[in-house]
């Protein structure tokens, strides 16, 4: 992506997002982004080599936005229960308003071209990294046992990727619901557990 006028780059962005909000990756067309930015077809390809190239600098974009807005609010807060749950509200609160971006990050898992899975795979690292901190601050808190950080984030991205998947439209109790499974996990229901000392 050039850099030259980052205020007209970032009008193709906005308008990418807003028709990728609306269309499927295969139905947004380069014609249509330059339309609806307000620019030539040509200079759309002066910053973004094909519509490729576009989609992935807007998830980037995206994601850096909300990593961004993430550290931002959890810096306020000073319990780390707070901080993990902050930070499954605003990964959901993203993802619900925008939920094509994990249609786009699924497409380019699947492309799993080598420039650009890096360049995902190190935006995810600092969301990998940003979990583990609080995994860490959580056990140093000595309220929590957390035998393997990065392991324990992981689970925890998987199950916010996926319920966000299969739950997105019950997005209002599902931060909350998630940090709750994700601490206690499944417990036994009490009548189950009393018949079990009998």
């Amino acid at each position: 992506m050039r850099t030259a006028d980052p205020t007209r780059a970032q009008r193709i962005l906005d308008s990418a997002a807003q028709l990728f909000g609306q269309h499927h990756y295969h139905e947004v067309r380069i014609e249509d982004v330059a339309v609806r930015a307000g620019v030539s077809k040509g200079t759309v390809y002066q910053y973004f080599k094909d519509k490729e190239d576009l989609y992935i600098a807007l998830i980037l974009h995206g994601l850096n936005c909300l990593y961004q807005r993430t550290r931002e609010k959890i810096t306020k807060l000073a319990e780390p229960e707070k901080r993990l749950l902050s930070v499954v509200r605003e990964g959901v609160q993203f993802f619900t308003a925008q939920p094509y971006f994990l249609e786009l990050i699924q497409r380019m898992d699947v492309l799993r071209s080598a420039a650009h899975s890096s360049a995902l795979d190190a935006s995810r690292t600092r969301f990998l990294d940003l979990l583990v901190e609080i995994l860490e601050q959580l056990h140093a808190s000595g309220r929590w046992h957390v035998d393997d950080p990065e392991l324990a984030a992981l689970a925890l991205m998987g199950m916010l990727r996926e319920a966000l998947r299969w739950r997105g439209h019950q997005a209002e109790q599902l931060p909350e619901q998630l940090v709750q499974l994700f601490f206690y996990g499944l417990t036994k229901r009490r009548r189950d557990a009393a018949q079990a000392q009998h």
